[in-house]
């Protein structure tokens, strides 16, 4: 299927074949649903018979403990899985048709995050509001997320941009559901699990009760617009002349789908791709694009997929359940990558329109370098034992006033101080490369799967030393954290290769891994969070506490290759952005550009995150506002990116051992870094977009 479906796909796509095929998909979907409503209801513990589970389901069972655990507890389970998948079915089709873009999905365009984010907002700050209330929160934050997206995509119709802008905002969401669920509950992986991946489990009859009128109301209305998503696939022109409100229409429908994704967010938080994925198979099994077969083939498919997941969920492991939203995403990303495959190549999305204030680079760039020196003083000032300038300067030169200035100053704070600065340039730079290597202005290390990658491969070692009984490891970490960062960095750009490196596809690529992976590590922390959670959370959010002379020793020899070997690559950065044919015929050899470009980057991110953790957005912030002080010269972006990134994190890192945060965790207690960037990310990624907008 082509990632738009407007006026050419419908008009090439295959003659509709009738209802008999519909009858056919729903009558073995149905077979299925019955099938697995059986093992539902029957296995678990304990199991049941098909005799024992029918006289509990006609009320002939004297067993008190069988009825509850079938009537109670199974079959509102079930019940609510036919209903979510179902309505997360048809809800694919509306994003699907309506934006005429056969990659969006509620999980890719920041609804779901959305919703997420407000359910996990009210609950761990335990908001007064109303059970019955729960999904019109969440329908706030959904519409929120969504139209953040929508609103950046406004004055452009490129549905791949509409993608990256909706991973970024959705990556930006989910790593708020981690810093509040880590400040409000401290290692509640089970919370982070519910919020970020989404389960049916635990949902009794009053889950199903608040779901059920979204749901019969949700459901038909959105089978009622088959007609109007017909005439959308044939043009929003020819759409008017056949009497369509298009604006209207659109509007209506994007606001069906985010209040059904919403309610289903309420009950189950936030279950990814199977509104992504339901109308492709629906689709490819009916051979047609007409909605009016496609909305009710989708509904029975997204409940069939659904239910499935949760079975396996409950199964797979027995007796350790899985959330349904870990099986959706883990068979989902196969399926994408190979769809993504099929779609021939496009334009790389292109940049905001940025001027930039063109100050004078060089007085700009030796004030940024003097800024990060005063910072790094600062940076070993702050503390619990405060210091003054003075003070901090004469430790450093080996005279301290007191003798244990310098064990305070060399010994704990100087590591740190200097650790965050060279991450800091090292993820700013990496992000600078990556946006103008996608021609992405929404490009960031964490969405290339490099840094889930080196967090799999920390969480996966930690598990290991667990289960074993080993010590555990601390200056071995980062360079586990390394290689498993370098290793999805290859990944990616192996899955991306198809003849070529195209950058949309690799950026999409990245996304898809990134999921998966991050997958892979909600089923390790699944299992043994609670043991390592400590540990494991600090890397998951990203922090610089206690980071000494060991990570400093593992850090700084690859800085000192991987940055001057990014500042190197900025030549033919700026021939890359001028677009392919006009770089070939300036005779850069774009795939081995490419290929470097990636490496680089992948190199500068794999490092830092390997000492740092998965500290986000820096490399988004960075680069931004050197594009807006120096213009579009990369020469001078890069270098200036790497300088800011650095004074950002330092900045950072600072606040969280001051006493800013302290009415909100605790005066003993040190907020993670990563958690400060994710917040200072949310106010900079909406003026990008509002500034987009105005362009």
């Amino acid at each position: 299927m082509a990632l738009s479906s407007g006026q050419d796909a419908i008009l090439t796509m295959p003659r509709p074949p009738g209802m008999r095929r519909l009858f056919v998909l729903c009558s073995i979907l149905i077979a299925l649903l019955c099938g697995l409503a059986l093992v539902a209801l029957a296995r678990g513990v304990p199991n049941l018979s098909l005799v024992e589970l029918w006289f509990v389901l006609s009320g002939r069972n004297e067993n008190a403990l069988l009825n509850a655990v079938v009537l109670g507890v199974r079959l509102p389970r079930l019940i609510l899985s036919i209903l979510a998948g179902a309505a997360l079915g048809v809800t694919g089709v509306l994003l699907q048709d309506t934006l005429r873009n056969g990659l969006a999905g509620p999980e890719l365009l920041g609804v779901s995050a959305g919703a997420a984010a407000a359910i996990a907002t009210m609950v761990v700050f335990q908001l007064p509001i109303s059970f019955a209330f729960h999904p019109w929160f969440a329908l706030l934050g959904a519409s929120l997320g969504g139209g953040i997206v929508l609103l950046a995509q406004r004055r452009s119709r490129d549905p791949l941009r509409l993608l990256l802008i909706g991973a970024a905002v959705t990556a930006l969401l989910n790593a708020y559901v981690i810093t509040v669920i880590s400040l409000g509950r401290r290692g509640d992986f089970s919370l982070i699990l519910l919020f970020l991946r989404g389960t049916v489990a635990g949902r009794g009859w009053d889950y199903v009760e608040l779901f059920l009128p979204w749901a019969l109301i949700g459901i038909p209305l959105a089978l009622l617009c088959a007609r109007p998503l017909n005439l959308l696939g044939l043009g929003d022109e020819l759409s008017e002349g056949l009497g369509l409100p298009v604006f209207w229409a659109r509007l209506g429908m994007l606001t069906l789908a985010a209040a059904m994704v919403a309610a289903v967010v309420a009950v189950c938080g936030p279950i990814s791709f199977i509104s992504l994925l339901t109308p492709h198979l629906t689709r490819r099994v009916l051979a047609t694009y007409d909605a009016r077969r496609v909305l009710p083939g989708s509904a029975l498919m997204g409940a069939t997929l659904l239910v499935s997941a949760d079975q396996a969920g409950r199964l797979f492991f027995e007796p350790v359940e899985l959330p349904a939203g870990l099986w959706t995403t883990l068979l989902a990303t196969p399926l994408l990558l190979a769809l993504l495959r099929r779609e021939r190549s496009r334009t790389a999305v292109a940049m905001f329109g940025e001027v930039g204030l063109r100050l004078s680079f060089v007085p700009l760039l030796l004030l940024s370098l003097a800024s990060v020196g005063a910072l790094v003083v600062l940076h070993i000032a702050i503390g619990r034992v405060a210091l003054s300038p003075g003070q901090v300067v004469a430790a450093l030169l080996q005279t301290p006033l007191e003798p244990f200035h310098r064990q305070i100053v060399w010994d704990v704070r100087l590591p740190r101080a200097l650790i965050a600065p060279i991450a800091g340039a090292m993820l700013g730079l990496s992000g600078a490369l990556l946006q103008a290597l996608t021609r992405n202005p929404l490009a960031e290390p964490g969405l290339m799967g490099v840094t889930a990658g080196a967090v799999l491969t920390v969480v996966l070692t930690l598990t290991a030393t667990f289960i074993w009984s080993l010590p555990q490891p601390a200056g071995e970490l980062p360079l586990v954290g390394l290689a498993g960062g370098l290793a999805a960095g290859a990944l990616v750009y192996v899955l991306s290769w198809q003849g070529r490196t195209d950058p949309t596809r690799l950026a999409l690529t990245g996304l898809l891994v990134l999921g998966a992976l991050e997958s892979l590590t909600s089923i390790v922390l699944h299992f043994y969070g609670s043991q390592i959670s400590g540990t494991a959370l600090l890397w998951i959010v990203g922090s610089l506490n206690g980071r000494g002379w060991a990570q400093w020793a593992i850090l700084w020899p690859w800085a000192l290759v991987a940055v001057p070997s990014g500042l190197l690559c900025a030549a033919m950065a700026n021939v890359l952005q001028l677009g392919e044919e006009p770089a070939c015929g300036l005779g850069l050899p774009l795939e081995r550009t490419r290929v470097l470009l990636l490496a680089v980057a992948a190199l500068l991110t794999a490092t830092a995150v390997a000492v740092v953790g998965a500290i986000g957005f820096i490399g988004l912030i960075g680069p931004h506002l050197a594009r807006q002080l120096v213009g579009s010269d990369t020469r001078r972006i890069l270098p200036l990116s790497a300088l800011l990134s650095a004074a950002i994190l330092q900045a950072a890192d600072i606040a969280t051992q001051s006493a800013l945060f302290s009415p909100l965790i605790g005066p003993k207690s040190i907020l993670p870094v990563g958690a400060v960037t994710a917040l200072l990310g949310a106010p900079f990624l909406l003026w990008l977009v509002w500034k987009g907008q105005r362009r």
